[in-house]
């Protein structure tokens, strides 16, 4: 597995990168938004761990971005903000999980396999309420859907 992850702490990063790599996975680290940007263009990946709280860009801007450019790959949030309001937003903006720090790294390794198993074609999916009609042979019925 290939990550990218958008983190400014050194400390973190390096913790992270070895914790990672002795489960063999490989950890691309971007300090920043712009460098996030430039490494998700140029480089297969199999998820996004993403710190919102980032030195030249705020975390939420880039998330959108990101979903604008790499919708299919499983993204996960990781963050010191713990409101409700902030989890919603990711989540509403594309986010396919959301992880408050201080964290156990066990759960977000187990997230992030959690994640890319079932990435197949749904993850950063956006998602709206919608109404579909459906036709039976009993006649048709009408629905709201809060999730398509």
């Amino acid at each position: 597995m290939r990550i990218l992850l958008i983190e400014d702490n050194e400390r973190l990063v390096r913790a992270l990168e070895q914790g990672f790599s002795e489960e063999g996975i490989t950890v691309v680290p971007a300090p920043t938004a712009a460098k996030a940007l430039e490494q998700s263009r140029a480089s297969s990946l199999d998820a996004i761990v993403l710190d919102l709280g980032l030195p030249d860009m705020d975390g939420m801007t880039l998330l959108e971005l990101l979903r604008t450019e790499r919708s299919h790959i499983p993204l996960l949030v990781l963050t010191a903000r713990d409101a409700v309001e902030s989890r919603v937003a990711a989540l509403d903006a594309g986010a396919d999980d959301y992880s408050i720090k201080p964290f156990e790294f066990a759960e977000l390794l187990a997230r992030l396999r959690a994640l890319t198993r079932r990435a197949g074609g749904r993850a950063g999916r956006r998602y709206r309420r919608a109404r579909w009609r459906s036709t039976t042979s009993s006649g048709s019925a009408t629905a709201t859907c809060a999730w398509c």
